[in-house]
């Protein structure tokens, strides 16, 4: 399978396709036309010693010493190896894929100036798998990712670190381009700043905690179908009355999503025609879970415009060159902060819900934490302390990074997005909620078994999924190491 940059925007799904499944690159007649015409700009520039920012100059602060002619391809190579400066674990090779694709689309759209030959590496960069080490730490998401995409082109250069298949570690970088057959990039003018000055890095990590989110709101739904089964639930809360008269787009698209999981459930018809309403966390699933399918919605119309934009500076448009801030992160902060603050409102009605399942103080009918003899039994007892902690840690990091700006640059950059924190952060919650929902999932299909026999079925959608789990998690009978079934459902999810 191969995605073709062209004229047409890539979505989040073929972004996905290559930064994840490794989806082959090519480049469209009209991108290489786009990009050999705003190269032609640049050296026209360079051959009349014009004073253009980033091109003949200096950067950021240094904006006004003008660099010599001779000196202004070493400009571009001190750039990036000054500039590579950054703490913590390397970047997972998705991350860094979705870094190469997106300065590459970048590249694509004609403003950036750079030869052709150095968009066909990017593309051997992807379709080779060449994996530049990128620490996880060292941006502010303003001015762009200067150190992270920095660490990215110097690997490019051989300069630095890159992951080899072999040993499975990161070594010499030029090493691995040899073993590749791949050829480093020898910058040339304005190509260092046009590799280093964009928001590829925090796309990178917002997208795939977007992808993430995503997928987390539909199992929970998912899973919310089973719980309610399980408690015996009544269905009325969905009827499509109550929501056509509060139109809003995600909780009619949940409720219509909940009915359709629950519908013709034998358990509904014996044990919850005539009961009159449930707790907050059942009754209200799509006035809650409806607001976040909302603002993920929002968040991917972001998302996608970033990816097609150009974002570094300056900007060529045919015989100009602009300066402006499409590099600032400010878009990703803020977006990456609304996911973190939406993964967060669905652990908290997820651990709830599990709450209601272990308590039979609240649920009336199931026995005490899901498990026979309970006493001599602990059951499912800290199956909800564990949600809980998860839970606790993602209030944590759902506070907004992006409002906590420190000036960079000898004032320069005086206002900064944060959008790097924002945005690994949002990942961490991402992987948190899954934790929660298989923890509710683990203890919705033991409480399911208390109610289910050879007469008495759920709906198929609910059918199915228990089914699933109980391929691998059998029914606990009595107390046990059960952390290994939990990473089974994880792994499910």
């Amino acid at each position: 399978m191969s995605v073709i940059l062209n004229n047409t925007k890539l979505s989040l799904q073929d972004y996905i396709n290559v930064a994840l499944n490794h989806f082959v690159v090519e480049l469209s007649d009209e991108c290489i036309n786009k990009i050999n015409n705003a190269r032609k700009t640049v050296e026209k520039i360079v051959d009349n010693d014009k004073v253009v920012y980033g091109i003949t100059t200096g950067f950021g602060s240094l904006r006004n010493k003008f660099i010599a002619k001779d000196d202004v391809v070493t400009l571009q190579k001190n750039l990036i190896r000054s500039h590579a400066i950054g703490s913590g674990e390397a970047s997972p090779e998705y991350i860094v894929r979705g870094m190469l694709l997106h300065r590459l689309r970048c590249i694509c759209n004609g403003n950036s100036g750079v030869r052709l030959d150095v968009a066909k590496i990017l593309v051997d960069a992807l379709n080779k798998n060449f994996i530049p080490f990128v620490p996880e730490r060292g941006t502010v998401g303003a001015s762009g990712d200067l150190a992270p995409l920095s660490f990215m082109v110097l690997s490019l250069m051989g300069e630095g670190l890159a992951y080899d298949n072999e040993t499975k570690t990161f070594i010499d970088s030029l090493r691995v381009l040899k073993k590749l057959e791949m050829k480093p990039i020898v910058l040339q003018e304005k190509e260092g700043l046009a590799l280093n000055n964009g928001t590829q890095f925090i796309t990178a990590w917002t997208s795939f905690s977007l992808y993430h989110a995503l997928i987390n709101l539909n199992n929970a739904n998912k899973i919310a179908g089973v719980t309610i089964e399980a408690l015996r639930g009544t269905h009325k809360q969905f009827d499509e009355r109550i929501h056509d008269c509060r139109p809003h787009m995600g909780q009619v698209s949940i409720a219509m999503q909940m009915r359709e999981i629950l519908k013709d459930s034998k358990i509904n018809e014996l044990y919850a025609k005539d009961k009159v309403q449930d707790a907050y966390s059942l009754r209200c699933i799509p006035q809650i879970h409806g607001p976040i399918y909302d603002k993920l919605i929002f968040c991917m119309e972001i998302i996608e415009t970033e990816i097609n934009s150009s974002n570094d500076n300056p900007l060529i448009f045919d015989e100009d060159v602009v300066s402006g801030g499409n590099f600032h992160g400010m878009y990703l902060g803020m977006i990456a902060d609304d996911i973190a603050y939406c993964m967060t409102v669905l652990a908290n009605i997820s651990e709830r819900r599990l709450e209601r399942l272990v308590n039979s103080d609240l649920n009336g009918f199931l026995p005490t934490f899901l498990v026979k003899d309970a006493g001599l039994n602990s059951g499912f007892m800290i199956v909800q302390y564990a949600a809980a902690a998860d839970v606790a840690e993602c209030r944590q990091l759902s506070n907004p990074a992006s409002v906590h700006t420190i000036p960079t640059c000898q004032g320069t950059e005086d206002i900064v997005s944060m959008a790097g924190w924002a945005s690994r952060k949002a990942f961490v919650t991402t992987t948190l909620v899954k934790n929660v929902l298989a923890y509710e999932l683990f203890a919705a299909c033991q409480a399911l078994d208390y109610t289910l026999t050879s007469d008495i079925k759920s709906s198929d959608k609910v059918m199915k999924l228990y089914n699933m789990v109980r391929e691998k998690v059998p029914f606990i009978e009595k107390d046990m190491f059960m952390n290994d079934y939990i990473e089974d459902i994880r792994n499910l999810l």
